[in-house]
């Protein structure tokens, strides 16, 4: 065991991870910053739908990301250290093949069906690029977890959050249209990936056999992730991601808008600082040396200390809703506040409980991650039935999303505790 290693075991559990959420945070609160405050000056450079443009791509992104990691992404944080090269190499070469079928699949669907991406524009094009990038970059940020080198996605996730406002703005002085954001997003998204793979690329050093070769063994020894886990996570992307897109389609673009800058204002930071959070805390599970009652206590100081922390913003974020979304979007999105009122919910919650989202893949309890992956995917299915037949207001429909979202999250972070607990 090496100084450093020494100095950490000599910690409680739950300062080793106030250390490594630290160490995630320093660059994560400086990039949710620059993000935050860009939104305002964004918000008045672009139009409604240039926003929407932007995150319908990252949706189908997102859905697709899935299939073209195969879940190997999630087997990084079970396997050995030894096979991190090849797991690299198998993810990012099954990204370029899904990544290369989707361009295919566009150039077909454009010339038999002209109008089959109206409303995307041009945008579309960039869609097989998106994926290969996501797709690498998540394999990469695990990675980076397994070796415990917060500092490093805490880094990447700077030079993203610099870079992605600096190109909309640049790009939207000298192409105004709709197409630049969605470019100055991808930049932002390389330049995340750039960075995590900048001191990863001595794991490729090591003996590969034939990349093709490599892959077939992996898949076939990891096949569980393909069989199991691919298939409820496609569906839980689906989920969360078909959220937009079925706005969009009962209550049009602009309740979509108005949808997406709330998502950007509380649902983004918030995300980012669970996400931190849950590195910090995936790095502990995944590792050997601490036992099952120091996890499971970890998990109860977590959601205790963090409810006390983040209720009173939450309360003033829903008690001054139309002033908050004034004062940062303008005026003209005033109709904003309502979607916050009936959201903050949710993203309370998700808050709270996102931090241990891995346990169950880290467990290899794959089959109960992928209940309720389908539970949570059958539920809203129905609702979203039940919203278009009754023709709800936009009102009843993100209450109903926020209670069952809100629920699927507590449900797996219940069960993450108690297998945590009652782990041998």
């Amino acid at each position: 065991m090496d100084c450093d290693n020494q100095k950490l075991y000599r910690l409680s559990t739950y300062e080793i991870f106030v250390k490594y959420a630290g160490q995630s945070l320093k660059g994560t609160i400086i990039s949710s910053a620059i993000l935050y405050f860009s939104i305002p000056v964004l918000s008045r450079f672009y139009e409604a739908s240039s926003f929407g443009t932007m995150q319908t791509i990252q949706n189908f992104s997102s859905i697709l990301m899935v299939i073209a990691t195969m879940r190997l992404d999630l087997a990084v944080l079970q396997a050995p250290r030894s096979e991190l090269p090849k797991l690299f190499v198998a993810g990012t070469l099954i990204s370029i093949v899904v990544a290369s079928l989707v361009g295919c699949l566009i150039a077909v669907l454009s010339q038999a069906h002209s109008s089959f991406y109206h409303g995307l524009g041009h945008s579309v094009w960039l869609l097989p690029i998106y994926i290969l990038v996501v797709g690498v970059t998540q394999i990469a940020t695990n990675m980076a977890i397994r070796e415990e080198n917060l500092k490093l996605i805490a880094l990447a996730k700077v030079a993203q959050s610099v870079t992605f406002p600096s190109a909309a703005l640049l790009l939207g002085l000298l192409w105004p249209l709709t197409l630049p954001l969605v470019v100055a997003d991808l930049i932002g998204r390389s330049s995340l990936l750039l960075t995590l793979l900048r001191n990863k690329l001595h794991l490729l050093r090591e003996p590969l056999s034939i990349p093709w070769l490599t892959t077939k063994t992996i898949l076939s020894q990891y096949r569980r992730f393909l069989y199991i886990t691919t298939p409820g996570s496609v569906i839980s992307a689906t989920c969360s991601n078909s959220i937009i897109l079925l706005i969009t389609a009962r209550y049009g673009a602009s309740a979509a808008g108005l949808y997406v800058l709330i998502d950007r204002l509380i649902g983004m930071p918030s995300m980012i600082l669970s996400s931190a959070m849950s590195q910090a805390y995936t790095a502990i599970l995944a590792d050997g040396q601490y036992n099952n009652r120091e996890k499971s206590e970890l998990i109860r100081k977590i959601v205790l200390r963090n409810i006390l922390i983040i209720t009173l913003p939450f309360a003033v974020l829903f008690t001054f809703n139309t002033e908050f979304v004034s004062l940062v979007a303008g005026p003209k999105w005033i109709n904003a506040a309502h979607y916050l009122r009936c959201l903050i919910g949710m993203y309370f919650i998700t808050f709270l409980t996102l931090p241990f989202n891995t346990t169950l893949y880290v467990r290899n309890l794959l089959k109960y991650q992928s209940i309720i992956d389908v539970s949570q995917f059958a539920i809203l299915t129905l609702f979203w039935g039940w919203v278009f037949y009754s023709s709800a207001p936009i009102e009843h429909a993100l209450i109903g999303i926020s209670l069952i979202i809100s629920a699927s999250a507590i449900t797996q972070a219940t069960l993450s505790y108690r297998v945590t607990s009652r782990a041998t």
